[in-house]
């Protein structure tokens, strides 16, 4: 609901996500509003040949070491869906355009 409020509302108040959840919790309450559950569709995806198809992501873990000195490290994590290959990728700064296409096309042509 925040994300979609400062999307469609640019002069929207900055406040904390967690003010808008509570002002939603507290309506929904106020006005018995039930809420709505939405079912996920599961099927089967048909299997592709070698190389193209994967699950990517990305994220970041800050490491402790010596002295309380902290350092954060980004990472791409990559599955070939049909091997199920795991590639990843570390570097210092976050993934940007063309770090994540680079990290892509190694991930699928990466030797093993």
């Amino acid at each position: 609901m925040h994300d979609w409020l400062k999307e469609y509302h640019p002069d929207f108040l900055h406040i904390a996500p967690k003010t808008v959840y509570n002002f939603v919790i507290a309506l929904r309450q106020k006005y018995n509003i039930p809420l709505e559950e939405v079912g996920r569709q599961y099927f089967v995806v048909e299997e592709l040949p070698y190389g193209q198809q994967a699950q990517a992501d990305f994220g970041h873990h800050i490491l402790r070491g010596t002295e309380d000195c902290r350092k954060r490290i980004h990472f791409f994590v990559m599955m070939l869906s049909r091997s199920r290959m795991k590639f990843v990728q570390f570097s210092d700064y976050p993934f940007n355009t063309l770090t994540a296409i680079n990290a892509h096309e190694e991930a699928f042509f990466a030797p093993f």
